[in-house]
C-alpha cells in the first residue's frame, strides 16, 4: 500500500470520526435540554402544587386560626428540616402567590376555550383570574420575575413575549424593568393593548417596530449627560447586544457609518440594519436633538439610494427611523406627507422614564 493510499484512508477515518464525535455531542446536547426542560416543569408543577395546598388549608382548614400569620414561618421550618433548602418563607409566598395568578394548572378543555370565544375579549380579560392558566415553558426564575409585575395586562404580556422571544432570566428582567409593554402600548388603540397583552408583540407592519420611548439605560449614562451623536452610536455599537435586544425582534445588525457615494460625494448613513421578518433594510439615524422638518429630506436621500443600489427584487422597500430627543406630530406628519418611502420617528431616552406616568398614558388608551 502506498503512501498516498495510506493518507487517503487516514483523512477518511478521521472525517467518519469527526462526524461520529459531531453526531453523539449534539445528541448529549439535546438530551441534557431535555432534562433540564423536563425538571423545570416538574418543579414548577410542584410549587403549583405546594401553593394550592397552602391556600385550600388557608381557606378551609379545621385547624388554620392555630397558625394565622406563623403557618408559612413553621411550615418553612418544618419542610427545611425533612427536605432540606429551598422550603424559604419567602419561597413559600412566591409559590402560594403562583397559584393565586394562576389558578388553572392543566390547558383549558376544549368545551371551555368554546364558551371563551364565545366571550368578548374585555370580559375575559375582566375575570382574568379565572382564566388564568399556568404558562408552559417557563422557568422557575422567570416566573418570579413575571409575579412581580402588577397589571394583569403586563403580566400576560411578558408570559408570551418570554415564550416567543426565549428571553434569558436577565433579559425578560430588563425588558420588564424598561417597562417594555407600556412603552409599546403607547403606539395602540385599546384594542390593539389587549390584542398585545394575549398574543405578545406581533411585527407585521413597519409601525409595530416603534417604541414610545426607546430607551438605552443599559448604557448606564446619567439623564443629563452630554454626548454627540457619534459617542451615542458608539455606545450603542459597544453594547450592540442591548441594542438589539431594546430594538425589538427581527433586527440584524449590518453596518455602522455606511458610505454611499454619490456622484463624486461621500454620505454617511449611521446604523444600517435588516429586518428579517419584514424582509427590508432599516435605516437608522440618530438625533441628539429634537426632530426638524430637514431630517426627513436626509433619511428619504438615504432610502432612494438603498433601494436602488443595495435592495434585491426579493427584499420590500427600506424603512427609515429618526431616532430624535423629542419631537412634534405635527411637524412629522407635515414632513412625511405624500412620501413614497416610509420614514418613521421615535423619541429616546437614556434614562428609565417615569413609570408611574407610562402606566398612566396607559390606563387613558384602555379607558378611552
Amino acid at each position: 500500500m502506498t503512501n498516498k493510499t495510506l493518507s487517503k484512508s487516514s483523512d477518511k477515518t478521521k472525517s467518519n470520526y469527526s462526524y461520529l464525535i459531531e453526531a453523539i455531542g449534539d445528541l448529549i446536547q439535546l438530551t441534557r435540554s431535555r432534562v433540564v426542560q423536563t425538571i423545570n416543569t416538574e418543579m414548577v408543577n410542584l410549587y403549583w402544587e405546594i401553593g394550592r395546598h397552602i391556600v385550600e388549608y388557608e381557606q378551609g382548614g379545621s385547624d388554620r386560626a392555630k397558625y394565622g400569620a406563623k403557618l408559612l414561618v413553621l411550615l418553612s421550618e418544618d419542610l427545611t428540616k425533612q427536605f432540606g433548602k429551598g422550603f424559604s418563607t419567602t419561597n413559600l409566598k412566591y409559590m402560594r402567590f403562583l397559584y393565586e395568578a394562576f389558578p388553572i394548572r392543566q390547558p383549558l378543555a376544549d368545551e371551555f376555550k368554546t364558551v371563551r370565544k364565545q366571550q368578548p375579549l374585555v370580559a375575559e380579560l375582566d375575570d382574568e383570574k379565572q382564566l388564568q392558566v399556568l404558562p408552559d415553558g417557563l422557568f422557575w426564575t422567570h416566573l418570579l420575575l413575571i409575579l412581580r409585575v402588577e397589571e394583569p395586562l403586563a403580566r400576560q404580556f411578558y408570559i408570551k413575549q418570554c415564550q416567543i422571544e426565549k428571553w434569558s432570566r436577565r433579559e425578560l428582567e430588563r425588558q420588564i424593568n424598561s417597562m417594555l409593554f407600556e412603552r409599546i402600548a403607547l403606539s395602540k388603540d385599546k384594542k390593539g393593548v389587549l390584542e398585545m397583552s394575549q398574543k405578545g408583540q406581533h411585527i407585521s407592519k413597519p409601525e409595530d417596530l416603534l417604541k414610545d420611548p426607546y430607551v438605552f439605560e443599559f448604557l448606564n449614562l446619567p439623564e443629563d449627560y452630554r454626548l454627540s451623536e457619534t459617542d451615542l452610536e458608539q455606545k450603542l455599537i459597544d453594547h450592540l447586544q442591548h441594542f438589539l435586544l431594546e430594538l425589538g425582534r427581527g433586527f440584524c445588525f449590518v453596518s455602522r457609518q455606511k458610505r454611499i457615494t454619490v456622484g463624486i460625494d461621500h454620505f454617511y448613513i449611521d446604523l444600517v440594519f435588516y429586518h428579517h421578518i419584514l424582509k427590508c433594510f432599516v435605516l437608522i439615524d440618530l438625533k441628539m436633538e429634537a426632530f426638524k422638518p430637514a431630517d426627513v429630506g436626509q433619511m428619504n436621500f438615504y432610502l432612494n439610494y438603498i433601494k436602488e443600489n443595495e435592495s434585491t427584487p426579493e427584499d420590500n422597500p427600506p424603512i427609515g427611523i429618526l431616532l430624535c430627543l423629542n419631537h412634534n406630530e405635527l411637524y412629522v406628519k407635515y414632513a412625511t406627507a405624500g412620501m413614497d418611502n416610509l420614514i418613521l420617528t421615535g423619541r429616546f431616552k437614556i434614562a428609565l422614564p417615569s413609570a408611574e406616568l407610562l402606566k398612566a398614558e396607559v390606563q387613558k388608551i384602555l379607558e378611552g
